[in-house]
């Protein structure tokens, strides 16, 4: 019994540690991500702290929206976005990054079961973390 409830504790305890914690708001839940792809060069060093790359996110629509809405802190530039909606490439340049939010707009309307893909590359600074490694940042 007792070897029963220790399993059980690590199963519960292993899909708390697997949730982002964050709310998702209407726009958020109207997709589902399927995968996300990192590209990401860090420079740590004495005098610098960065971030540049980029992040492939490929969602499917639930709800038919107009905007993918991700979050990534302001302390980082958009350099550009690249949106694909099921075969179709679209150079992006409709989006808007701020209050921790980068609003990407999908090209023409979505529908249920749609497969919309963004590319963002981007830059910046990470803020600096109060108490590494439990807030974010470097």
């Amino acid at each position: 019994m007792r070897n029963f409830l220790l399993l059980v504790l690590i199963i519960i305890g292993s899909n708390v540690f697997g949730q982002s914690g964050g709310a998702l708001n209407a726009n958020q839940a109207a997709y589902d991500v399927k995968f996300y792809e990192l590209d990401i060069v860090f420079d740590i060093s004495y005098t610098q702290r960065s971030i540049d790359g980029s992040v492939l996110i490929r969602t499917e629509i639930i709800d038919p929206i107009d905007t993918l809405e991700l979050d990534l802190w302001d302390t980082f530039t958009v350099d550009s976005v690249l949106v694909q909606k099921n075969d179709n490439i679209d150079s992006s340049m409709n989006f808007v990054h701020a209050n921790k939010k980068l609003k990407v707009r999908i090209p023409g309307s979505s529908s249920a079961g749609d497969i919309v893909s963004a590319r963002v590359y981007y830059h910046g600074t990470p803020r600096t973390a109060s108490y590494p490694p439990w807030d974010d940042g470097f």
